[in-house]
């Protein structure tokens, strides 16, 4: 591996940690406005497990080998078993965590110092 894709593999790695860190910084901002979602029918139990929902999402994953953004999108529940959210924030809210996933994903080319990732598509031979 030469120096320079070295240097990029670092730096685009520290650049990829702090915009997922940065998504995910909005994300938990942004709860309020993510649960309860626009359908909700139990609007006072999501609104009250909105912050325990969003901080139940891991960073990162690794699942055979590939990484997986914001992992963890699944039910949650309390301890008599009952999800903490309704079935209609969690599909919107996992809907909205998605938005976040295609965002990071259309910047790592330029994360690792590539234009495009038509650019990197050109580089597979």
């Amino acid at each position: 591996m030469s120096q320079e894709v070295r240097h990029r593999c670092i730096v685009g790695r520290d650049k990829l940690i702090s915009v997922i860190k940065q998504c995910f910084h909005r994300a938990v901002i942004k709860y309020s406005n993510m649960l309860p979602g626009s359908t909700c029918h139990r609007r006072e139990r999501c609104s009250k497990h909105a912050v325990q929902v969003v901080s139940g999402l891991s960073l990162w994953g690794v699942d055979d080998g590939a990484m997986t953004i914001f992992e963890g999108i699944k039910h949650q529940f309390d301890e008599r078993g009952r999800p903490l959210v309704c079935n209609e924030c969690h599909d919107e809210f996992s809907i909205r965590i998605s938005a976040f996933q295609e965002e990071i994903w259309s910047m790592l080319p330029i994360l690792f110092g590539f234009d495009s990732w038509d650019v990197l598509q050109d580089l597979d031979v």
